[in-house]
């Protein structure tokens, strides 16, 4: 179903709602984790002005 709502900007209001909400809050950056196979997301973020800064870092334990 997510497929069909792309493209449709309800992402960036979405993205556009929590750095106004974080503005309102006194925020003075937003970050976010995604994972690095997740290209489209990446171009997405990106596009919205989000810019990459870390590189995670993850073990299992199991």
């Amino acid at each position: 179903m997510a497929g069909d709502l792309r493209g449709q900007g309800i992402g960036a209001k979405l993205m556009a709602e929590a750095e106004r909400r974080a503005r309102a809050a006194g925020a003075g950056i937003i970050q976010l984790t995604t994972d690095k196979s997740r290209v489209r997301a990446h171009a997405f973020y990106e596009r919205l002005g989000y810019e990459p800064s870390h590189l995670g870092m993850k073990k299992k334990l199991g």
